[in-house]
């Protein structure tokens, strides 16, 4: 749980310093799952454009499902914005730091 804890940290540190991305959970929330925003990008294009990149993240979440607009990250929020463009990260114990750095990079591509 503490290694899954310190990639989360890694993850939410390295896409904080991209231009265009929003961290939609807060410091507390669950070490294995990251919600964020591409702002100004629809969140099934940045999930399209992550999943050719050979990432699989995801545009649904028990709170939003497949809707164009995640109610849960508005409410958490309060940005239009990010609740049109979120989507989710999921790590485990089989995550590596090599591909969290990798994820990152790929993000930051996708954000420009």
């Amino acid at each position: 749980k503490d290694a899954v804890r310190k990639l989360r940290e890694k993850l939410v540190c390295g896409l904080s310093a991209l231009e265009n991305v929003h961290i939609n959970v807060p410091n507390s929330g669950v070490d294995h799952i990251c919600n964020v925003s591409v702002i100004g990008q629809m969140r099934h294009t940045v999930v399209d454009k992550l999943t050719q990149l050979g990432y699989d993240v995801s545009a649904s979440s028990a709170c939003s499902g497949q809707d164009e607009v995640s109610k849960a990250v508005y409410l958490v929020t309060q940005k239009m914005d990010c609740a049109t463009s979120s989507f989710r990260i999921s790590l485990s114990h089989y995550t590596c730091e090599a591909e969290v750095d990798e994820l990152i990079t790929a993000i930051g591509k996708v954000a420009r």
